[in-house]
């Protein structure tokens, strides 16, 4: 199964006619507008008014028992144990640390539990809680080799991304060998034609 994080309208309009599990979104009126799951902020300090579907980043979210909520890449979960914890908190499914190897997955059981890897996406490299230059999500850090893109979030902490998202899609026959079934794709600055290859290339392994 296919799941998909979008940040605009433009974006959510290219993967809505495919089929996919869910769709993610950054963006608060876009969730509300389409009944996606809203990816919390890293540090988020109002938990009233939330929407009832949540992609989250912080522990502190997991005491609301009326949402649907799917935990983040950020609470670095790389075995069972951490699963076997969340899964008291009754989330609808946990994604893994993108630091885990298939090698290490392969003394993990999946069958009981769903849980999600990114296959593809630029990856949060450096969270800020304020930068006296980012100011929006247009600025982009060059040094010499590389481009960095950032978001500003609503609370105007600054996430800075990798220059170059990491792809797995080759991996997932093996991935689905070891049991996990939900596959995540990340988009950020991607041009149309590269988001409908990438989700064409998923759907076709």
């Amino acid at each position: 199964m296919i799941s998909v994080l979008v940040r605009n309208e433009e974006q959510y309009n290219i993967v809505k006619d495919y089929e996919l599990d869910c769709i993610y979104t950054d963006n608060l009126l876009l969730a509300r507008k389409y009944d996606l799951f809203y990816e919390t902020p890293r540090v988020y300090e109002e938990l009233d008014n939330l929407p009832n579907k949540l992609l989250i980043n912080d522990t502190g979210i997991l005491i609301l028992d009326n949402k649907e909520i799917v935990t983040n890449y950020s609470f670095n979960v790389a075995n069972s144990k951490t699963i076997k914890l969340l899964e008291k908190y009754h989330v609808k499914k946990i994604t893994l640390s993108i630091e885990v190897t298939l090698e290490e997955l392969k003394f993990m059981n999946f069958e009981s539990y769903p849980v999600e890897v990114i296959i593809y996406g630029k990856i949060v490299n450096m969270f800020l809680k304020s930068h006296p230059l980012i100011k929006d999500n247009n600025f982009k850090l060059i040094n010499s080799n590389h481009k960095f893109d950032s978001r500003v979030d609503s609370n105007e902490h600054v996430s800075i991304f990798n220059y170059e998202p990491i792809n797995l899609i080759d991996k997932v026959d093996e991935y689905q060998k070891l049991g996990i079934k939900y596959f995540r794709l990340d988009f950020l600055d991607e041009s149309s034609e590269d988001i409908k290859n990438i989700l064409d290339k998923l759907k076709n392994k």
